[in-house]
């Protein structure tokens, strides 16, 4: 672990996981996407990172979901 990997939230692989090309890490990340899951990965062009994970927090399927877990702020 490197001195500022705790602020980051980087962490080393266990030993014996080899490393993945970004590329294929990416597609994976993009196939997690499905209409009856809370959430959607999206790749985002205009800003500063690749993807965006985000809650569909305003969606009529999960909103009753959301507000039964007592959420009433979004970050």
């Amino acid at each position: 672990m490197r001195l500022f990997d705790w602020i980051t939230g980087a962490n080393e692989p266990a030993k014996g996981v080899a490393a993945v090309p970004a590329a294929e890490l990416k597609a994976a990340l993009l196939a997690i996407n499905r209409s009856t899951a809370p959430f959607v990965v999206r790749e985002d062009p205009s800003g500063p990172v690749d993807l965006v994970a985000e809650w569909r927090i305003v969606d009529a399927s999960w909103y009753e979901i959301f507000a039964r877990a007592k959420l009433t702020k979004v970050a």
